[in-house]
């Protein structure tokens, strides 16, 4: 009888000092991949489904307005810089004109032996080229804003240009793909699910008054000791576990994820 009770009571103090957990080995980051573009899918490389990346086109958008769009806005774009250069030595021959025009108004008008109508003929001629100057100086800003506009477009398209070819970065695992060729893609649309496998994580529940003693604890997986340290604890209860606080680990990549792993904690 008093070994039964000392079996029981070193049970009861091996449970206290020890915390018992089971989580499966996730990736360490789960990516899901939208359009960022509309378009008919022109390629899909389904060959990648279930392998790492290694950095080729995975999916082919169609581009072709895109790329003649853009060679429109580039020539655009050419001409109206010609014009803008144009219009800048207009500019400058205006301010030179104006110079002259300003100084031979000032010696007319020091002038008795000129009338007053040849004085007021020279002003009005000053003063229409003023006019013209001012004119030129709108066209350019004009041209500025079209200019910048054009070169707003011209990135807007090369940006669309660029996400209608998607690539993976070497090393990622490529869960699934998920359009088809000859689908029409919308923004927003999932069309990749992608993992990274370089770590592991585990993801357990812990009750908030055991926080403090698993910090201090060692972490065994699967019974043997690991230098792992927990990575994350959420602050706020699991809407799910209700009473319970995500805790989560990250170890090196296991061979076959999705596992169940048997984790304790224990001084």
């Amino acid at each position: 009888m008093k070994l039964f009770f000392l079996v029981l009571v070193s049970t009861f103090v091996l449970a206290t000092e020890s915390q018992i957990y089971y989580a499966k080995a996730e990736a360490k980051v789960e990516y899901v991949v939208k359009s960022e573009v509309n378009g008919k899918v022109l390629f899909v490389n389904k060959k990648f489904e279930g392998k790492n990346s290694t950095g080729e086109v995975l999916i082919r958008i169609d581009n072709f307005t895109d790329k003649v769009n853009l060679q429109n806005a580039k020539n655009r774009l050419k001409f109206s810089k010609t014009i803008l250069s144009s219009t800048n030595q207009s500019l400058k021959n205006f301010r030179e004109i104006l110079r002259l025009k300003k100084a031979n108004l000032q010696k007319i008008n020091s002038l008795r032996s000129r009338s007053r109508f040849e004085k007021d003929i020279e002003k009005i001629n000053l003063l229409n080229i003023e006019n013209s100057y001012q004119q030129v100086s709108q066209q350019k800003q004009q041209t500025l804003s079209t200019i910048s506009d054009l070169e707003g477009q011209i990135k807007i398209l090369q940006d669309n240009i660029k996400k209608k070819t998607i690539k993976v970065s070497k090393g990622l695992y490529i869960y699934s793909i998920d359009i088809q060729k000859d689908d029409f893609v919308s923004v927003g649309r999932a069309i990749l699910k992608i993992f990274d496998l370089s770590k592991a994580k585990l993801t357990i529940f812990v009750a908030l008054e055991k926080f403090d003693e698993i910090k201090k604890q060692k972490i065994y997986i699967d019974g043997k000791l690991t230098n792992y340290k927990i990575d994350k604890i959420w602050k706020v209860a699991d809407s799910q576990n209700i009473s319970s606080y995500k805790v989560e680990i990250l170890i090196d990549a296991p061979k076959v994820f999705s596992k169940l792993k048997k984790i304790q904690f224990q001084h």
